[in-house]
């Protein structure tokens, strides 16, 4: 059975653990709180970033999701938006979902994993 966590992705921060005033961290077990959050339609299979992604650039800092059932999404990693789909289609033209997906070195392009195939994909 499916929870709705499936669907949600997000990405934390790490928390900073308070200082005692005596030079240490004191012991406790820190909350995760959300810093994005992204809802896709169905089970997220994969995710990753894009290679050369710089927080002084906003048109960078984006991820790219594959879910089941659905094309891959390129995702704002600022308000959760989707900026770009990338739809790969079987032998009967239905979408088929990516297993994996990862960005080339350069970001230009997407290779995805499908069942029993490789796909690229142009970013540009």
């Amino acid at each position: 059975e499916r929870s709705l966590e499936d669907t949600v992705g997000k990405e934390c921060n790490k928390p900073s653990a308070p200082n005692n005033g005596h030079g240490t961290e004191t012991p406790k077990i820190l909350p995760w709180n959300s810093a994005l959050t992204a809802k896709e339609g169905d089970s997220v299979r994969d995710y990753k970033w894009y290679p050369l992604m710089s927080s002084c650039d906003p048109s960078s800092c984006i991820f790219l999701s594959s879910s089941r059932e659905q094309p891959m999404h390129l995702i704002d990693a600022y308000d959760g938006s989707i900026r770009c789909s990338y739809r790969a289609y079987d032998d009967v033209d239905a979408i088929e979902a990516a297993s994996s997906v990862t960005f080339s070195p350069d970001g230009q392009r997407i290779v995805a994993g499908f069942n029993r195939c490789v796909k690229v994909f142009h970013t540009a």
